[in-house]
């Protein structure tokens, strides 16, 4: 094991896969072999040989946590949304509820652009971590979606235009919280609140902060 982690450190990776077999045999540093081993096939290229690793190390040490991101990273960069999903899905039916496993399964809903479930995990995130930042911007991103995706009919004397627009309003209404705590939090992150408070502020007719995000943008 001590000779992988050499290896590892100057970088023989295709060393590091020689010696593992053995390695891996050591039960008292299995853990940190597998991440080694891991991370080694992805430095060499072999993407196959790295997922797999990672799936027996899940498996193994379902509580060792960088495994879950290397592997949910994975899975998201390469589109497989549903499956990535379904990975964090079954940890947390394993491991329970937690913060990290459920942060995760909001990227995957994020990927996916199913907002109201978004909004329902981010919201569990916070009973677990009312200081998470993000989960307050998914909650905003997904109500101002939810809202931009409200169609408008035509006649603006119509009684269905009203009702969409009383809708459209009440979405943007719930998003407004949870982007201004985003903003107070991450006041440099302007790319991400100024536009979603843009849409909110113009919709509710906030007129004074409406002004402030136009400066800003």
């Amino acid at each position: 094991m001590r000779y992988v982690q050499c290896c590892y450190l100057q970088n023989k990776y295709a060393q590091v896969v020689e010696a593992s077999e053995l390695a891996l045999k050591d039960s008292l540093h299995r853990r940190l072999t597998l991440e080694y081993l891991a991370l080694s096939y992805k430095e060499l290229g072999d993407t196959e040989r790295y997922e797999q690793t990672l799936h027996e190390a899940v498996a193994d040490f379902p509580g060792y946590l960088p495994f879950f991101s290397y592997l949910l990273e994975k899975l998201l960069e390469e589109g497989r949304n549903e499956e990535a999903l379904a990975f964090c899905d079954s940890l947390i039916v394993r491991m329970g509820a937690d913060k990290e496993l459920l942060y995760g399964k909001c990227l995957s809903l994020l990927a996916l652009g199913r907002w109201e479930n978004l909004i329902a995990v981010s919201e569990k995130v916070l009973e677990l971590d009312s200081e998470e930042k993000m989960a307050n911007y998914f909650i905003g991103l997904s109500w101002c979606n939810l809202a931009s995706a409200v169609r408008l009919p035509a006649s603006i004397t119509s009684k269905t235009y009203k009702e969409a627009q009383a809708q459209q309003r009440k979405y943007y209404q719930f998003a407004l919280p949870h982007l201004e705590r985003y903003r107070e939090g991450c006041p440099d992150d302007k790319d991400r609140w100024a536009p979603l408070l843009y849409q909110a502020y113009l919709a509710l007719n906030m007129g004074k902060k409406f002004e402030e995000i136009q400066k800003i943008m």
